[in-house]
């Protein structure tokens, strides 16, 4: 139980802001994932959520970040030794129920492929794909779980589907840069990389509500929705590794000029889009078995 608090200690003191998309790309995927949900999956979310809908909770993961994680994801691959946690192979379940191993970024190889596993020769790292694989598990069994629990379950699931399409919350192998730390200047501000991911950037292409946001990026027909929900969650992870890679190249120190939002704006409303297609798909599958 010691050596468990020590590690979620140690990382709150650095601060990260891990809010990929922040509150309206998350609605937008949720409210596209809520579009596509089947007539059971939409009773099941239901039974889970009361009267709330997977919009109104796709951000609780961040506004419960302290109650329901603990963030150790943006590690360097070769971070100082003191900042190495040792593994946990299994969290202690005296400890607070609050206490849990749940992050919101993943770890892909030289090929983009991401890891099925967050022990790295004994060291953790943070890896949101295998969460959402066990979560999802977790998940199959929902009418057997607590009330309050498989709300929390599924509120995650809904929050870390999106996250896996931040182009931010992705840390490419032998790129020993703190991933959510880069400072760039961005629209003459001093920001994170991830800021401007996270908010700023859409906030400049995405002038509406989260609601018309929605309607006019789930433009897809049925045969894309069926291509780019193929495969599962560690298929998802690859594909959205390849597309994000180019958003790595804006280095520390970078000033992003404004005319990026408008560069990125396609491949921003690519990834809102797929993470909105593949939650429907992912909690369909759930919800349907």
């Amino acid at each position: 139980m010691k050596r468990i608090l020590l590690i979620v200690v140690a990382f709150a003191a650095l601060n990260l802001d891990a809010g990929a998309w922040a509150a309206l790309g998350h609605a937008i995927s949720a409210k596209i994932a809520e579009d596509h949900l089947t007539p059971a999956a939409k009773s099941a979310v239901k039974e889970c959520l009361g009267s709330l809908s997977i919009v109104a909770v796709a951000s609780d993961a961040d506004i419960y970040r302290g109650q329901w994680t603990y963030d150790i994801g943006f590690m360097p691959t070769n971070p100082p030794e003191k900042l190495r946690p040792k593994y946990v192979l299994e969290i202690d379940r005296d400890l607070p129920f609050n206490i849990q191993h749940y992050c919101h970024i993943y770890n892909v190889d030289s090929e983009c492929r991401p890891y099925k596993t967050n022990n790295f020769d004994g060291y953790y790292r943070g890896n949101t794909i295998l969460d959402i694989d066990n979560l999802s598990k977790e998940l199959k069994g929902w009418k057997t779980l607590d009330p309050e629990r498989r709300k929390i379950v599924l509120s995650l699931i809904v929050h870390l589907v999106a996250d896996i399409h931040c182009p931010d919350h992705i840390t490419y192998e032998g790129d020993d840069t703190n991933t959510g730390q880069i400072d760039i200047t961005f629209k003459q501000k001093k920001m994170k990389r991830h800021a401007m991911w996270d908010s700023d950037l859409l906030a400049s292409i995405i002038p509406w509500s989260y609601s018309d946001a929605a309607i006019l990026v789930d433009t897809a027909d049925d045969a894309y929705i069926a291509e780019v929900t193929k495969g599962d969650i560690y298929d998802w992870g690859y594909d959205s590794a390849l597309l994000c890679r180019i958003t790595h190249e804006v280095k520390a120190g970078a000033n992003v000029p404004r005319s990026y939002a408008a560069d990125m704006r396609e491949l921003a409303f690519t990834q809102l889009r797929n993470g909105g297609y593949r939650l429907a798909a992912l909690l369909n599958r759930i919800f349907e078995e």
